[in-house]
């Protein structure tokens, strides 16, 4: 027995350090793999977060050009019944000028009514200038090559 309490008195030393080595190591070993883990956790948290913000900002475009679309088309949507209803005052300056002529003729036939053909004459000038106006309008808005490339006399 004291060949064995002698060889566990040498060893002693060497097991202590062997074993104090070991758990050093593993240590070490654990570590390293908690910080192996944190780095791949960070980074991936960092690339989620780039995904995140990439998708927020092609969103936010996506939004902006949906935006400018829908304005586009209102503003279309706008211009084409500002269009209409010119068009449709035309035609109504149009029958009134009519109108106007009619009473005209039937006014100039009568001796007495110097005083109402000057008044009719005044409304013919008024509606002559609005119908005069939405057609300058309608001829500026009107995107028709054609009618552009012509010479119109003022």
């Amino acid at each position: 027995m004291d060949i064995v309490l002698l060889i566990i008195a040498i060893c002693y030393p060497f097991i202590f350090k062997y074993l104090e080595q070991y758990f050093v190591q593993k240590g070490k070993n654990a570590a390293q793999k908690e910080d192996v883990r944190d780095i791949q956790y960070e980074t991936k948290k960092g690339e989620n977060i780039a995904t995140k913000e990439d998708i927020e900002e092609i969103t936010a475009q996506i939004e902006n050009v949906k935006n400018e679309i829908s304005f586009e088309n209102q503003r279309r949507h706008e211009f084409i019944k500002q269009r209409t209803e010119r068009l449709l005052k035309i035609l109504y300056l149009t029958e009134k000028l009519n109108e106007q002529q009619r009473t005209l003729l039937y006014i100039l036939y009568d001796k007495h009514s110097s005083q109402r053909l000057l008044s009719l004459i005044e409304q013919i000038n008024g509606t002559l200038l609005s119908f005069l106006h939405e057609c300058r309008i309608i001829f500026v808005t009107v995107e028709d090559k054609d009618l552009i490339s012509k010479e119109y006399p003022n």
